[in-house]
């Protein structure tokens, strides 16, 4: 098997935004890659009503891509390059 490239993960662009899906709440925060490394531009979070997220188990997913689209129009978020996370025992992509 090959080797796996970190610097590969954010390719060549300079401008990000990184989902986190939390079993209580989204979190979008975008990135720009500077000269002395990454710097936070902008931080927004929504909360996820219960039921959504339950004991880290995707139990909603329409009522999840509603919450992501709220959190996108809401951030005003422009940036086609998403990093996100996926962690747990059961994870849904």
């Amino acid at each position: 098997m090959g080797s796996f490239n970190m610097q590969g993960l954010f390719s060549s662009k300079k401008k990000l935004a990184a989902l986190d899906i939390g079993a209580s709440s989204l979190k979008l925060a975008e990135v720009d890659r500077t000269s002395k490394g990454y710097a936070l531009q902008s931080y927004h979070q929504l909360p996820l009503p219960k039921g959504i997220v339950n004991e880290g188990v995707l139990e909603d997913p329409q009522a999840l891509t509603a919450k992501i689209k709220e959190l996108v129009k809401l951030s005003k978020v422009k940036r086609r390059n998403v990093v996100t996370s996926l962690s747990g025992n059961m994870v849904i992509s």
